[in-house]
């Protein structure tokens, strides 16, 4: 039978275990988050893009791009911390996106400063290039929760385009953290989940603070976060993806000659 002074002996040892293990956990967590700091080669991170966001090789996603099409809500980071030229050119590397995307995709984009403002709701690659171009940076800082709640009424909202049976994402283009009831970013990005949207996370600096919380932002690690350098760097990603209709009428060439060597055979 225990006396007091065991007891008190063992509470402290499990003490001391527990908070071993918080500080073992708390340790990798903080090694994750600097592994995430890293800024890939820009061709790997095009390669991931290709994969993941424009429905290529992988062979999930090229099941779902033949089940239904895409409604794709860009949030676009237009706070103080970003600069006129860095805002411009990381429009010119949505752009190119679009472009390269597949062609029945609908497109909405918003921007995110002290408030977030729809700018244009869900409309044509050609439609939704020519609305970015008139696009301005606004300054203030970074209300993302806001940015988020806004996109799932907009999903949520036939009125602003959003198609049924549509399959949902929404790209982050961030150089960090929010400072706007910061609190509510993640539970806001869980609920865009839970509605079945994916989010992708584009982070955008050599070194973010606020790495962690896009890391939960995102869907994924492995195929939803993508970092670059500066907004350059995330041209240069862009740049590298081969676009979904080069790549239609590659498959469909395939396609004609194994079926025309087939029939050549017989």
């Amino acid at each position: 039978m225990c006396n007091h002074h065991d007891f008190f002996i063992i509470l402290t040892y499990l003490l001391i275990c527990e908070v071993s293990c918080d500080f073992a956990n708390n340790q990798r967590l903080l090694e994750e988050y600097e592994k995430l700091q890293q800024v890939p080669p820009a061709r790997v991170s095009s390669n991931k893009f290709q994969k993941h966001f424009t429905s290529t090789s992988d062979s999930s996603r090229l099941k779902r791009e033949l089940e239904g099409d895409y409604d794709i809500i860009y949030i676009i980071d237009s706070s103080s911390s970003i600069t006129r030229a860095e805002f411009r050119k990381g429009i010119e590397a949505i752009q190119m996106l679009i472009d390269r995307g597949v062609p029945e995709t609908k497109h909405a984009a918003m921007t995110v400063a002290s408030e977030a403002k729809l700018i244009f709701s869900f409309t044509s690659a050609e439609n939704a290039a020519q609305e970015l171009t008139k696009l301005q940076k606004t300054g203030g800082k970074t209300n993302m929760q806001e940015a988020l709640e806004k996109s799932l009424n907009v999903f949520r909202n036939p009125w602003f385009g959003s198609r049924v049976g549509t399959f949902k994402r929404v790209l982050v283009v961030t150089d960090g953290q929010s400072n706007i009831k910061r609190n509510q970013t993640l539970l806001n990005a869980m609920e865009l989940k839970l509605y079945g949207a994916e989010i992708f996370v584009v982070g955008v600096g050599d070194y973010l603070d606020g790495i962690d919380e896009l890391a939960h932002m995102a869907s994924s690690l492995d195929a939803h976060l993508y970092r670059a350098g500066d907004m350059q760097g995330f041209i240069e990603i862009v740049k590298l993806i081969t676009p979904v209709s080069y790549r239609r009428d590659w498959a469909a060439e395939m396609r004609r000659l194994r079926k025309a060597f087939i029939v050549g055979r017989q």
